[in-house]
């Protein structure tokens, strides 16, 4: 919560679904969130030791329930899950459309799932997608569209050298975890 009230930036998903939640009101998030709206801050502050009040008396004598809801068979509960997502999203709308929109993503998100891809970093770039294409565009403006404002200073020199070294980092974890897949495979063969 500290990235996102102080600097309005999302450290997890679910403060990234919170910045959008706070974005569609028309609040931004960030250093002046305390001058401009203090009422939401204060609000989010309270609501966060309520929170914790709540759920200590909720959870100390409802945690035998809470251990058997983890027994419910997936097939039992998947479909009840299914079904409270569509009347969540019909109801907002009344929208075929929505509802459409929902399976389509559905249907990503579980190809996504099966891909083993992380969708936290997905999320993250739906949610700050739009506000890095408005800063870069506002970059481009002020050097009349010269890329290479992108380059200038030592700070984007750090961060490019950093991006190239994670990701040469990762593509080397990723062959030689492939080749160590393939070397134990061999060994067991």
């Amino acid at each position: 919560m500290i990235p996102l009230l102080v600097l309005g930036i999302p450290a997890l998903p679910a403060t990234a679904i919170l910045l959008s939640a706070m974005m569609i009101h028309g609040i931004q998030p960030g250093p002046r969130l305390m001058i401009e709206h203090p009422d939401v801050f204060w609000g989010v502050i309270a609501s966060l030791y309520l929170a914790n009040i709540i759920l200590l008396l909720l959870n100390l004598p409802l945690v035998g329930l809470f251990v058997n809801l983890l027994r419910i068979p997936y097939g039992y509960l998947a479909p009840l899950v299914l079904l409270l997502c569509i009347v969540g999203v019909y109801s907002i709308s009344s929208s075929g459309f929505d509802l459409g929109t929902m399976a389509v993503f559905g249907v990503i998100g579980y190809f996504l799932r099966k891909l083993e891809f992380d969708v936290a970093p997905m999320l993250l770039a739906v949610v700050l997608g739009g506000r890095m294409e408005a800063s870069m565009r506002q970059a481009l403006m002020i050097s009349n569209g010269d890329y290479r404002i992108f380059l200038e200073g030592a700070v984007s020199h750090v961060l490019l050298g950093a991006i190239a070294l994670l990701f040469v980092l990762l593509l080397t974890a990723r062959i030689l975890g492939v080749r160590r897949a393939d070397t134990a495979k061999a060994e067991q063969e």
